[in-house]
């Protein structure tokens, strides 16, 4: 998250109440980790994809990268083991996440074809509310150590984890977090790049008889 992205008390009115809720907390993270204003990692995200290498490796380190990130916000986000309300909004994933999740479960995916990304995107803001096809009766992730890369950055640092819970429109209340697409962006200007037509859509699509 950048400056002109953080809430100040100099325009509390320009958020809601939730947003100026996690100002603490969000203040907390930034203090004790600077390196999220500093461009750190997209510094991080943008050398991996410029880096020479195979396409799986790179593919690898964005994981890796993920991983840091989300242990940097863990400690301040509300996010804690059973809350599965962001299992409930459209997972976006590609086609080689969608095989490492087959290959970790035995669960080979459905061949999905390449559509333009704006067709797949209008498709995946209406389907708000579906779980995870491995979401578990615990609401417990059974593929954590394989899940997607969008798995691995999401996160909330408001106050109240209800604040997530989703309707066919969207979440109950804005979400405090920080900017993923540092990561996101890159990752996604990779595949483009090195694989243009891979298959892309929410994770049942991939996993349709799951749900």
């Amino acid at each position: 998250m950048n400056d002109s992205q953080t809430p100040t008390p100099d325009n509390p009115d320009s958020y809601t109440a939730a947003i100026k809720a996690a100002y603490p907390r969000m203040a907390a993270l930034l203090e004790a980790h600077p390196e999220i204003n500093n461009g750190h990692f997209q510094s991080q995200a943008t050398a991996i994809a410029m880096e020479n290498g195979s396409l799986k490796s790179k593919r690898k380190k964005f994981f890796e990268l993920a991983d840091v990130f989300n242990k940097t916000t863990g400690k301040f986000a509300v996010c804690q083991k059973g809350c599965a309300h962001c299992c409930y909004m459209p997972t976006m994933i590609y086609a080689h996440e969608a095989e490492i999740l087959g290959q970790a479960t035995g669960i080979k995916p459905a061949p999905v074809p390449y559509r333009d990304r704006s067709i797949v995107l209008a498709d995946a803001v209406r389907q708000f509310g579906p779980p995870c096809p491995f979401l578990g009766k615990d609401n417990g992730c059974t593929v954590y150590d394989h899940r997607p890369l969008i798995c691995r950055l999401h996160h909330s640092l408001n106050n109240n984890p209800d604040d997530c819970v989703v309707s066919e429109s969207g979440t109950k209340a804005p979400i405090a977090k920080i900017d993923a697409d540092v990561i996101e962006a890159p990752y996604h200007a990779l595949v483009l790049r090195r694989a243009s037509r891979e298959p892309w859509g929410t994770i049942q699509m991939f996993f349709p008889n799951r749900s």
